[in-house]
């Protein structure tokens, strides 16, 4: 399908503004993460171990560089005293899952080593979430403390990769609408300027390929 320089532009113009939104949504996500685990209320409490299992994808950073393997650890637990009504079992993470990979998380022997040491039918001490009783952890220290500065490097890095997709957008924006508006000039806009004559041979054409009004006419004074 054949498509004019404008519909082109306009089209990167949509574009630009879904990848910038797409990218604010994505950075939101990341900083949210970070933000409930730092204000998060949890209650004491123990958990009996049902299974474990390795959940692994592969990242790649968002601005270029080598793509590696991520591994989540899991460990299924039923949670004696449960804040919920239903009590089913419920995953459990070191963390919260947002920030239980390798990614984030460091795991001096290994995120398998660290899963091996649940056993199941063990009792062992896990964390819930208060008002969010789905969520449930392994280990009472916050994610943020543990992890240091290299927690905000994902969101940090997302929010940097938003800059130029919303500066294009804006760009591209005020330029469609900077020509639009110097388009949109009205008959007088046919007149030479300075009082002077048309150069011979110049044929003077209404804007957008429109008639002139009637009763206009298009000559020098």
């Amino acid at each position: 399908m054949d498509m004019s320089p404008r519909q082109v532009i306009l089209m990167v113009i949509l574009l630009s503004w879904g990848g910038c939104i797409g990218f604010g949504v994505w950075a939101g996500i990341e900083w949210y993460a970070i933000y409930a685990s730092s204000t998060a209320k949890y209650a004491s409490r123990w958990c009996r171990v049902t299974s474990t299992t390795m959940d692994s994808w592969r990242y790649c950073p968002p601005r270029g560089g080598r793509c590696k393997e991520v591994q989540l650890p899991k460990v299924l637990v039923t949670v004696i005293d449960d804040l919920r009504s239903s009590g089913s079992p419920v995953y459990a993470h070191r963390f919260r899952e947002s920030l239980s990979s390798d990614e984030f998380t460091s795991y001096p022997h290994g995120p398998r080593h660290w899963l091996n040491e649940f056993h199941p039918r063990a009792d062992v001490p896990c964390w819930q979430d208060i008002y969010n009783p789905d969520v449930v952890k392994l280990s009472e220290e916050k994610a943020v403390n543990a992890a240091g500065n290299g927690i905000f490097v994902k969101p940090v890095a997302v929010s940097i990769a938003a800059v130029p997709v919303f500066g294009m957008a804006m760009f591209l924006t005020w330029t469609v609408w900077r020509h639009s508006s110097i388009g949109d000039g009205s008959s007088e806009d046919a007149v030479p300027l300075n009082g002077g004559a048309w150069p011979r041979g110049v044929q003077v054409q209404p804007p957008n390929g429109a008639a002139w009004p009637h009763g206009v006419q298009v000559q020098p004074p």
